[in-house]
Order: C-alpha cells, then structure tokens, then sequence
C-alpha cells in the first residue's frame, strides 16, 4: 500500500469573509432604519397640565352601510340617535367608514348632518386601490 501518494487536506484557516459581509450589512441595515431626528433650535420645557384629557373620547368611527344603515362600533344607530347622541356626548373628529356602493347623495346628507350637530371634522375612511 503506498500512503505517499495519497495528498493530505491542508489546513486552512476559517474563512472570515461571510462574517465581515453579514456585519456590514447589519451595519447598513441600522443606519437607514434608525430614525434620525433633528436636534430642537431652543432647549423648550412644555408646559405641565394638571388633568389629561384622552383625545380618544373626541374620536367616533361610524360605518354606513350600502342601504344608509348606520352604526358604531357593533350597535345599530339611527340618524335620531345619532343626532341625540352627540348632543350628549359632542365628538370633535368623526370618521366615516361607508360602503363603497351607498350613493353619494346619501353620504353627502349624512355628512351635512354630522356638521349641522357640531362635528368639526370629518373623516372619510377608504382604502388604496391595488
């Protein structure tokens, strides 16, 4: 048998280069995705507030649906009750989420009477198109 001819492996160190790569692009990766914010032109202190009013109880969302049905949240609702509604409790923002098939005429009114009842501003929810 002869063990000369047979080559032994040479030993290579490891390759470090797929480290460095994966390290650099991490590196990348945090410089764009980190948010960078510009430093304030004056060191300002804001004021402090005793009471913290929630904006969230100004918000109401409300869903029309192809006939002129109304609701918030998973209550039914009518025009009425609407109207009553933010007599009692006044909502600054309203959003609208309505179906694509009610009829212009018919959001229209409801929007003038959603600003007839004090609303402020209305906000029309839709979606992109694809």
């Amino acid at each position: 048998m002869r063990l000369s001819d047979v080559e032994k492996p040479t030993e290579q160190g490891e390759n470090v280069l797929p480290l460095v790569n994966v390290v650099f692009l991490l590196l990348i990766f945090f410089m764009i995705a980190g948010t960078l914010t510009s430093p304030e032109k004056f060191a300002l202190q804001p004021p402090q507030a005793e009471q913290e009013k929630d904006l969230a109880d100004q918000k109401l969302q409300l869903q029309v649906n192809n006939e002129g049905q109304l609701a918030i949240r998973e209550t039914a609702i009518t025009v009425d009750e609407l109207k009553q509604r933010l007599a009692e409790k006044p909502a600054k923002i309203v959003q609208v989420k309505a179906n694509a098939d009610l009829p212009a005429k018919e959001l229209i009114k409801l929007m003038e009477t959603l600003t007839a009842s004090g609303v402020s501003e209305l906000q029309l929810i839709t979606q992109k198109v694809p």
